[in-house]
């Protein structure tokens, strides 16, 4: 039954761990300082907060099967890991 709640890649399987991100992002560890705003070259993410995101799941509607995307993978980086478009073949889910 649908609970109308996003999946993360951890509700497909428990042991999986958030994909380490490195683009335009940094993840910030617990206690570690921000920088100022005008040494900032990124997104900054606390790490607390990232685990909670985790990674998402898409439905590739082709291969019928769930897969995961990271937050990385946006852009370009969608369409090289082989996803096409979204709205064309793929669902989030």
């Amino acid at each position: 039954m649908d609970n109308l709640k996003t999946l993360k890649a951890s509700d497909l399987d428990a042991a999986h761990r958030p994909a380490k991100l490195t683009n335009y992002t940094t993840i910030l560890a617990s206690g570690q300082p921000v920088p100022p705003p005008a040494a900032q070259t990124g997104q900054l993410i606390p790490e607390a907060l990232r685990n909670e995101w985790n990674d998402h799941v898409m439905w590739d509607a082709r291969a019928q099967k769930p897969f995961v995307v990271t937050r990385d993978e946006v852009g370009e980086h969608f369409i090289k890991k082989g996803c096409g478009y979204f709205g064309t073949t793929h669902k989030w889910l």
